[in-house]
């Protein structure tokens, strides 16, 4: 098992357990720098937030991952948790 998917199966245990799912949820992406989506069953990444910080020579930074059903799931989640980019 990659590190991504034992984060995300470790994100998916605490959001099943949780009396409140959706703080759970704020708080993964509130604590972590970079979330990747894994989607479908061969676990495509996608980059939910953080891509910045991905192309940052050098830089540490926390990352984990959630299992996503599909891209839908994955863009809706950079919509409403994803990094806002100043113009």
């Amino acid at each position: 098992m990659t590190d991504l998917r034992k984060a995300a199966e470790d994100n998916k245990d605490r959001i099943a357990h949780a009396e409140n799912a959706g703080e759970v949820v704020r708080c993964i992406f509130r604590n972590h720098e970079v979330v990747y989506g894994l989607i479908g069953e061969d676990g495509q990444k996608f980059i939910i937030k953080g891509e910045w910080f991905l192309k940052t020579d050098g830089a540490s930074f926390k990352t984990t991952a959630m299992f996503c059903q599909d891209i839908e799931e994955a863009k809706a989640l950079r919509n409403i948790f994803g990094d806002v980019v100043q113009a």
